[in-house]
C-alpha cells in the first residue's frame, strides 16, 4: 500500500467518523485535564506549604556560643550550595533616638552577612537596619538619617518581623552591621534546600574543642514553624506521584478499545488481502491523531489552570504535566497496536457473531 493510499484511508475514517477520533479526543481531553488538574493542585499545596515555611523564618536555623562564633567562618558558610545566607549576631548597647527619648531602643551587632538572613535590600551603604514596625513608630525610611544621642545615623533597611513564633529579639529593634573580626555570641543561616551536612556547617563557626562542637545545639529561629521541612520528600511522597502510570494506563486502555471495536473490519481487511504492516501504520496514525488532539486540549487546560492560581514554580510544573500528557499518548499507541496485533485474520466468523 503506498503512503498516499494510507493517508487517505486516515482521512476517511476521520473525516466519516469512523475511527470516532471526535470522541476518544473527548474522552483523552478529559481524562488528561483531570489527572493533570488534580496532580498540579496536589504541587501547589506543597508550595504553599513552603513558601508559609520560609516566610515565617522555618528555613533559618542557629547556634550559640557565647564569645565564641568566628564572624569570618559564619558568614563564609554562605558561600554553601545549600545555604543561601549566613550572619554572626551579638547583643549591643541600647540605642536611644531623639524622636522616641524616653524608649531606648534594643540594639544588636551583626556581620555585614546578617542583612541577607533578614532579607534586607542593599540600596544605601553604610547605615544601621530597623525593624519595619518601629521604622514606621519613628517616622523614617531607607536612606534617611535619625538623630540619636551619639550622633545622627542613616537607616539602610528595613526587615520584617513579626510576632508569629520566631525569636522575638530582633522585633522592634536595631542591627548596626560591624565588620570586624571580633568574637560573636551566635551565627545564623537560612538554607534552602535543607540539607543534612548542613548543621555541621552551622556548628563548626564556633571555636570550641570538637567535644564541644557536637553538643552545641541548633536551634530553628522560629519555633512554631517546626525544626524543618523537606520540601523533596513532601514532592515525591505526593498523592498524586503516580499520575503518568495513571495516565498512561488509562490512555492504553482507550487505545485497545478503540481498536477492538473495529475488529471485524480489521480482520476482514486482512482477509481481502491487506498487509499487516499497512493495517498497523493506519491504524497508529488515526490513533495519534485523536490522542495528540485531546492531549493537546488537557495541556491548555492545565496551563490555564497554573496561570489562574499564580503556581511560583510554574515552568518546571508545566514541564512536569506536559511528560505526564505524553505518557499519555504513547499509552494510547501502546494499547492501539496491543489491540490489532491481537486482531486474527482466521476469527473473522467469531467476531461476525459477536457484533
Amino acid at each position: 500500500m503506498r503512503w498516499s493510499t494510507i493517508w487517505s484511508e486516515v482521512w476517511r475514517n476521520i473525516a466519516t467518523g469512523t475511527c470516532l477520533a471526535g470522541l476518544l479526543a473527548l474522552g483523552m481531553a478529559i481524562m488528561g485535564a483531570v489527572v493533570t488538574a488534580a496532580d498540579t493542585m496536589t504541587i501547589d499545596t506543597i508550595l504553599i506549604q513552603v513558601r508559609e515555611f520560609r516566610a515565617s523564618g522555618g528555613d533559618i536555623l542557629k547556634v550559640a556560643a557565647e564569645g565564641q562564633i568566628d564572624p569570618l567562618a559564619c558568614d563564609g558558610i554562605s558561600q554553601s550550595s545549600t545555604v543561601e545566607a549566613s550572619g554572626a549576631f551579638s547583643p549591643a548597647a541600647a540605642m536611644t533616638v531623639l524622636a522616641m527619648p524616653l524608649t531606648p531602643l534594643n540594639a544588636y551587632s551583626a556581620t555585614p552577612g546578617f542583612s541577607a538572613v533578614l532579607g534586607i535590600e542593599d540600596r544605601f551603604g553604610a547605615g544601621v537596619w530597623m525593624d519595619e514596625a518601629l521604622a514606621n513608630r519613628i517616622g523614617i525610611v531607607p536612606g534617611e538619617q535619625m538623630d540619636t544621642v551619639n550622633g545622627p545615623m542613616r537607616l539602610a533597611g528595613t526587615y520584617r518581623w513579626p510576632e508569629d513564633g520566631r525569636d522575638a529579639r530582633l522585633g522592634f529593634s536595631v542591627v548596626i552591621p560591624d565588620a570586624s573580626s571580633r568574637v560573636f555570641d551566635e551565627c545564623w543561616m537560612k538554607e534552602w534546600p535543607i540539607a543534612e551536612g548542613n548543621e555541621g556547617l552551622l556548628r563548626s563557626t564556633a571555636l570550641v574543642t570538637p567535644e564541644e562542637l557536637v553538643e552545641l545545639p541548633i536551634l530553628p529561629v522560629n519555633l512554631a514553624s517546626g525544626s524543618s521541612l523537606d520540601a523533596h520528600v513532601l514532592f515525591e511522597g505526593r498523592t498524586t506521584r503516580y499520575a503518568g502510570i495513571v495516565t498512561y494506563t488509562v490512555s492504553a486502555l482507550i487505545g485497545f478499545i478503540s481498536i477492538r471495536r473495529r475488529r471485524l473490519e480489521y480482520a476482514d481487511a486482512l482477509h481481502t488481502g491487506q498487509s499487516r504492516f499497512a493495517q498497523m501504520t493506519v491504524a497508529l496514525i488515526e490513533t495519534l491523531v485523536w490522542a495528540v488532539a485531546g492531549t493537546g486540549a488537557g495541556l491548555a487546560f492545565v496551563a490555564s489552570l497554573i496561570r489562574f492560581v499564580h503556581i511560583s514554580e510554574s515552568p518546571p510544573v508545566l514541564l512536569l504535566q506536559i511528560r505526564v500528557l505524553i505518557l499519555s499518548v504513547l499509552g494510547a499507541l501502546s494499547g492501539a497496536a496491543v489491540g490489532l496485533m491481537s486482531i486474527r485474520r482466521n476469527s473473522i466468523y467469531r467476531y461476525f457473531k459477536q457484533r
